[in-house]
């Protein structure tokens, strides 16, 4: 979205895996706060965090590509908390509106890892976190929320979203590049990563873009661990290239709608030092934000193997020299009427609220 954006969110047959024991990597020091990163058991797999909403369990999706923490309107409802129109308007991926209103201050929660600093820079006091009506796919998966890992970085502390070892950490800046040297070889972004800040209103905030070869050419591409795949623009100059390569058409999920897409197969994107190949991307029909022009998205098929860093000004990450044989973007959203597994981890309420 503009401002708030959730990333292109794959959710065709979803279910949430149970947390395992998170490996702790050989970091210079303990971070000072974390919280396990789980993954969806569907393929391919997308990283989501357990999250309190005013004693309401859920599980937020881990989404570099939102500038904000969005919670889902349907949620807030749910659990009776009353919210205000901000009197303004997200984008989700295919260029919908979205209405966004406003949260009251209320004890918004990562277990394990800690409250939320409350998120919109607003002059309406009292009001903390963005809301928004989200597609209904989101809801029936038990996913509630949005977390933008930028948005928990503080003066003195970056935070890490450590795909590897399944870990969302909080780290002294003095130690943040020990912890990123642990977690493999390859330097993610090698410099080329370029901040884009979305305005100063009530949705205000940050996402990056990283310079990536795909095919051989140049690209512009979201950050964007909230995609379970990547995809490109058609009209951008890298999806034009590609549209005599369309292939099967497929049904993608954003924040607000359904999208019809067609594919395209067998390609190799490199960013920095990491090279993927045989993905299978989307050409959508949607177009980066004039205020930071883009051309598509780095997806969690690029970055699944990676851990990436936020320091309030720049972003930085390593990755594990791993290639697998194949890359899949899976069902994008899935065929209309597709059943769908409940998950086990829909929204629950505690203590009998």
């Amino acid at each position: 979205m503009n401002g708030v954006r959730q990333g292109v969110f794959l959710g065709a047959a979803l279910a949430f895996a149970h947390f395992g024991a998170a490996v702790v990597p050989a970091h210079a020091a303990e971070p000072r706060r974390r919280a396990a990163i789980g993954w969806t058991t569907a393929k391919p797999s997308q990283p989501f965090v357990e999250l309190e909403v005013a004693g309401v369990r859920t599980h937020a999706l881990v989404d570099t590509g939102a500038s904000d923490h969005v919670i889902a309107r349907a949620l807030v409802d749910e659990a009776g908390l009353p919210t205000v129109s901000l009197r303004a308007q997200g984008v989700d991926h295919g260029a919908g509106a979205m209405p966004l209103r406003g949260l009251a201050h209320t004890a918004v929660t990562i277990p394990g890892f800690g409250p939320l600093e409350p998120a919109l820079s607003t002059s309406r006091e009292g009001l903390a976190f963005a809301v928004a009506s989200v597609h209904p796919r989101f809801h029936e998966l038990g996913l509630g929320a949005f977390l933008s890992p930028q948005r928990l970085v503080t003066a003195s502390h970056a935070i890490v979203v450590d795909l590897v070892h399944g870990e969302l950490l909080e780290v002294p800046l003095p130690q943040l590049r020990a912890t990123l040297e642990a977690t493999g070889p390859l330097s993610l972004f090698t410099g080329n990563a370029t901040t884009c800040s979305h305005g100063s209103g009530p949705h205000a905030g940050t996402t990056w873009m990283a310079d990536a070869l795909v095919e051989g050419r140049s690209a512009r591409l979201l950050v964007d661990t909230g995609a379970a795949f990547g995809d490109l623009f058609r009209d951008s100059p890298i999806g034009r290239a590609l549209v005599t390569r369309e292939g099967s058409t497929a049904t993608m999920v954003t924040a607000g709608q359904s999208l019809e897409t067609a594919r395209v197969e067998d390609l190799t994107v490199r960013v920095g030092e990491v090279q993927r190949s045989r993905l299978r991307w989307n050409l959508v029909d949607s177009q980066g934000k004039p205020v930071c022009p883009y051309d598509g998205v780095l997806g969690i098929d690029v970055l699944r193997h990676c851990a990436i860093a936020f320091d309030g000004r720049t972003v930085a990450g390593r990755c594990e020299d791993f290639e697998p044989s194949v890359h899949s973007a899976g069902k994008a959203g899935g065929k209309a009427g597709a059943k769908t597994p409940r998950t086990k981890g829909a929204p629950r309420k505690k203590n009998g609220r």
